[in-house]
């Protein structure tokens, strides 16, 4: 627990430089999953874009994944499963968790 702990503050340190805190914790979270490395590159991807915003995940970075498309868990594949978990986290549960965080768009 200790280690995910961890790993989750040092992600979110590594985005908090170029990210506000709400997009530094999903961007830290999709990192967790995903590594550090492949979001980066999937950040410079959506920077090549002029309607995407590098810096925000929903709408934005979330639109170019660069991982594997094949089947992974059933019928669900790398680049699924990345994309899914900010989702359920920072859109479908945080609700019950709001008034812990600061910053959180309403």
């Amino acid at each position: 627990m200790r280690g995910l702990i961890l790993k989750s503050k040092e992600n979110y340190d590594y985005y908090r430089k170029s990210s506000d805190e709400y997009n530094a914790l999903v961007f830290g979270d999709a990192a967790y999953n995903g590594g550090i490395g492949g979001l980066d590159r999937e950040r410079a991807a959506c920077g090549m874009s002029p309607t995407c915003d590098k810096n925000k995940w929903f709408g934005n970075v979330e639109r170019f994944c660069l991982k594997s498309t094949g089947p992974l868990y059933g019928t669900r594949s790398a680049c699924d499963i990345n994309r899914e978990h900010p989702y359920n986290v920072f859109l479908v549960r945080a609700n019950k968790y709001r008034l812990y965080f600061n910053n959180q768009p309403k």
